[in-house]
């Protein structure tokens, strides 16, 4: 079956995370919740789907409501890779309005590659 390009977008502008995933991309449930520690700050990382070991999670914000800065999810990062090896991060603002998706590239004998791609409410493809 297409991907329904259209439906994703509505998906993503109404943070249905799970839907999207799940119905729209064929991926499997994943209901577990991660919790690290980076910096003085604790983050809750939850489960929004799976494929196979390699896993979506959604990442709250910082403190100030925001984005973690870039070297913030870097560690939080690491932190996960700890618990969940291949992982997607997704980080959400307080209000919902912006997403940073992160994917780390882990190649053997090959430095790290962070590859970031960020969403905002509304914005065309």
């Amino acid at each position: 079956m297409p991907l329904d390009f259209k439906r994703c977008k509505q998906l993503l502008d109404a943070i249905d995370l799970k839907t999207l995933f799940i119905e729209c991309l064929g991926w499997d449930r994943y209901a577990n919740t991660l919790s690290v520690a980076v910096q003085g700050q604790d983050f809750t990382l939850v489960g929004v789907a799976e494929k196979r070991t390699f896993a979506a999670l959604l990442c709250g914000p910082d403190a100030q409501g925001k984005i973690p800065d870039h070297a913030l999810r870097a560690a939080i990062d690491r932190e996960v890779a700890k618990l969940k090896h291949e992982h997607i991060i997704i980080y959400q603002d307080a209000t919902g309005s912006e997403q940073l998706w992160q994917w780390v590239r882990r190649g053997k004998d090959q430095p790290i590659k962070r590859r970031e791609f960020r969403w905002r409410r509304g914005q065309a493809s």
